[in-house]
């Protein structure tokens, strides 16, 4: 029984929208159009699952009402200021694809969570849409292009293959409370972060995701993998910051929980595969049987070289700090010092090389930190069982880490113990003591 029609009269200099709505096969037609909507209107689009929700083009750009024409807002996250002249949704992806003169084709990314707006989001601080399904797709990149630099081809922007999970944050106001004062060199971080939690099937915790949300629509992928491992060996990863992703998960059900101070949301989606190819349950656990191993190699790397980098700062710290001592003390310790800090450097450059031994051209292929780089990625980033070159530079390299893992700990078990014996047997403090505050005799006393 409803209809809508649009039409304009600017070559008479009249730019008013004109859109019409009929309820009753066009017996009676009323006005929607509002003094919101700027410039004269192209085509009108209604939502074919929520009928309140309608789509308006103009000559400046695309218009959104979400309560059936009485109110109405410009639409500005990636559309321009352009004449809208075609509109159509479409009824699987549930995208909004967008036809403009003379500025291209853009297609909004499922617009199912506009449906839910602004029912219940007006209600919530903070609200997490229904998430649509997910598909794990497997594609490889193949270059395209001509010889000459001078021409090549247009690449558009297609969807994420990532699940889409769109949210809407509506900030409380902020409650007037008696500041602290504040401490320098103190600096509270992370309390306005959104912190996202996947959960397995099993409602085991498998990724965090953070992310800082503007007031509003926002919207972020999941990659679909869980808790990746840390390749940077010598540096400490920002607890702001997002989870490395790694292993892909599995087909199935998981949890997405967001939070962010006191408020926390919580929705249900399913991952599937793709529809294009087999799925093979015994390839994905041969994958995750041989990615066990490299990640429980990877934990043991991990700690050993972190324990060599703290150990390493520490002996910079004592070299500063045996000065006091008598000559003969001192020439034997530094001695002792310099040789363990040799021993640990040298140990240490087989993983990442320092400084001073990067110069020049280098191949860095069989340094152990890049045979393990390599079997991070032959494990972590397939759908497939480990290939036979991924299983023959694991057996090779598998030796020389045992043999790192070896020399290590007797380093820093054997020879450091020893040099700890040394310092206690030369009672070196290395911190240096409270000097008190002497009182000024001449200050005159206050009245």
């Amino acid at each position: 029984a409803s209809a809508f029609v649009v039409f304009e009269d600017h070559q008479r200099s009249n730019w008013a929208p004109y859109i019409y709505k009929t309820n009753d096969y066009g017996r009676n037609w009323q006005s929607i159009a509002t003094d919101e909507i700027d410039g004269f209107v192209h085509v009108i689009e209604q939502d074919h699952a929520n009928p309140n929700l309608l789509f308006a083009g103009t000559e400046f750009g695309l218009f959104i009402s979400f309560n059936g024409g009485k109110k109405w807002q410009k639409w500005t996250h990636g559309i321009p200021s352009a004449p809208v002249r075609d509109m159509q949704i479409h009824p699987r992806e549930n995208d909004l694809i967008v036809g403009t003169h003379g500025r291209a084709i853009y297609i909004l990314d499922d617009i199912s969570p506009l449906r839910e707006m602004p029912g219940k989001t007006a209600q919530q601080s903070l609200h997490l849409f229904e998430i649509p399904v997910a598909y794990q797709y497997q594609s490889n990149w193949m270059p395209v292009g001509m010889v000459s630099p001078g021409s090549d081809v247009f690449y558009g922007q297609n969807r994420t293959s990532n699940a889409l999970i769109s949210y809407f944050w509506n900030p409380p106001p902020k409650k007037k409370e008696p500041q602290p004062a504040k401490q320098k060199g103190l600096i509270k971080r992370g309390d306005k972060r959104l912190q996202v939690r996947i959960y397995n099937e099993k409602n085991e915790l498998i990724r965090i995701l953070r992310f800082k949300p503007k007031t509003g629509f926002n919207r972020f992928g999941w990659d679909m993998r869980k808790r990746g491992l840390s390749l940077s060996l010598d540096r400490n990863r920002d607890q702001d910051r997002s989870e490395r992703g790694g292993l892909s998960v599995t087909p199935g059900r998981y949890t997405i929980e967001l939070e962010i101070g006191d408020h926390k949301a919580r929705k249900k989606m399913e991952v599937r595969w793709d529809p294009r190819l087999i799925y093979r349950a015994e390839s994905l656990a041969k994958r995750d049987q041989f990615a066990a191993k490299v990640a429980f190699w990877h934990k043991n790397l991990y700690g050993l070289t972190k324990r060599i980098y703290g150990t390493i700062k520490a002996l910079q710290l004592l070299s500063s700090n045996i000065q006091i001592l008598p000559k003969d003390k001192q020439k034997a310790l530094s001695k002792q010092i310099t040789q363990l800090k040799k021993k640990l450097t040298d140990l240490k450059d087989q993983l990442i090389p320092s400084q001073k031994r990067r110069k020049g051209i280098q191949d860095r292929s069989d340094l152990l930190s890049s045979r393990f780089r390599m079997l991070y990625w032959g494990s972590h980033f397939t759908y497939d069982p480990p290939s036979e070159a991924i299983l023959k530079i694991f057996e090779k390299t598998l030796p020389r880490l045992q043999q790192f893992m070896n020399n290590g700990n007797e380093l820093l078990n054997k020879d450091f113990k020893q040099l700890k014996e040394s310092i206690k047997r030369c009672n070196i403090d290395l911190f240096a003591q409270p000097v008190k505050r002497q009182k000024n005799p001449n200050k005159k006393k206050e009245r």
